[in-house]
């Protein structure tokens, strides 16, 4: 079964490690480019009227927690699955193939579950749509790297 591309499962694993280290990466780098935006927002604010002060921080502060819940999680974990994948990979790992498998599973699970928490908080679709292609990019993921893992244990067995 090939999800990805018409080349052996060694190869696709490793191409899923590569996207998983620039998906992981591209998404630190844009907590760290929100997060700053939205301090320098913080720090901007005076503290004129009260009322308007509070409320608007009210806000930059949820807004702020829930950058932090839905992107930082994702974007560490994807990280560190897609270092395990490749050095899997390149150094035919048993071990780090299993924890890949394992940490994409728990990411998709938790991904879901950080989905339905900001929904049912009421946050804006802009906010969901990132994590929902996390989401749906490591279902797939998971399913390149199972077969990969079956690969390597069948061939392990008529050795």
């Amino acid at each position: 079964m090939s999800f990805c591309c018409p080349c052996s499962r060694r190869s696709r694993a490793l191409l899923v490690g590569i996207l998983d280290l620039i998906v992981g990466s591209g998404g630190l780098s844009a907590v760290c480019f929100l997060l700053y935006i939205i301090t320098n927002e913080m720090s901007k604010l005076q503290e004129d009227s009260p009322i308007e002060y509070n409320e608007r921080m009210h806000i930059l502060t949820g807004l702020y927690w829930s950058v932090m819940l839905s992107y930082v999680f994702p974007a560490t974990v994807t990280l560190i699955i897609g270092i395990f994948t490749v050095f899997a990979v390149a150094q035919n790992n048993d071990c780090c193939a299993i924890a890949s498998i394992l940490l994409t599973i728990i990411l998709v699970f938790a991904c879901a579950g950080i989905l339905l928490i900001l929904y049912l908080i009421r946050i804006e679709l802009p906010f969901l749509i990132p994590l929902s292609v996390v989401t749906i990019l490591h279902v797939i993921f998971t399913f390149v790297l199972l077969s990969f893992r079956a690969n390597d244990l069948k061939a392990q067995r008529t050795v």
